[in-house]
């Protein structure tokens, strides 16, 4: 009888643990994947590419989980906040965000955007002379902070 190994499955969490594993190790993961990325290895590049993926999967299985916590109005219809401040963006997905956009969207000041960069809450990196930040790690930090 001759070995043959199974093939690997893919891991299937549910949308609370996704939101648990985000508000917790959100930024770790989002860390590692830039540095893997970064690697002159294909195999961590690849791999830097499934932690995106299955971050970016994360967040929303999270999102559509806590909509259908949020409350409801007498009417029936569903009161759910706005994590985009109401403004759809038109650029492309991974571009990222200003410092200044970050700090309006928060209600804080661009400097604090850049202590939260230094302090590695949010990933961001010079373009020039103007910081962009990075969306998903905007909406891991928004998903780490809001209340359970």
């Amino acid at each position: 009888m001759t070995y043959r190994p199974r093939p690997y499955l893919p891991a299937v969490i549910g949308p609370r643990v996704s939101l648990r594993i985000v508000r917790h190790f959100g930024i770790e993961l989002e860390h590692l994947a830039r540095e893997l990325a970064r690697s002159p290895d294909p195999d961590a590049r690849d791999d830097a590419a499934e932690i995106h993926a299955g971050i970016a999967q994360m967040v929303e299985s999270a999102r559509q989980w806590r909509e259908r916590q949020a409350p409801t109005s007498v009417d029936g219809s569903a009161e759910v906040p706005s994590t985009s401040g109401g403004s759809e963006s038109t650029r492309p997905p991974g571009s990222g965000v200003t410092t200044g956009e970050v700090a309006e969207q928060f209600g804080i000041t661009a400097r604090q955007v850049r202590y939260l960069v230094a302090a590695g809450r949010l990933v961001g990196h010079r373009r020039g002379r103007t910081w962009v930040i990075d969306e998903a790690s905007v909406a891991l930090y928004i998903e780490a902070r809001r209340p359970a």
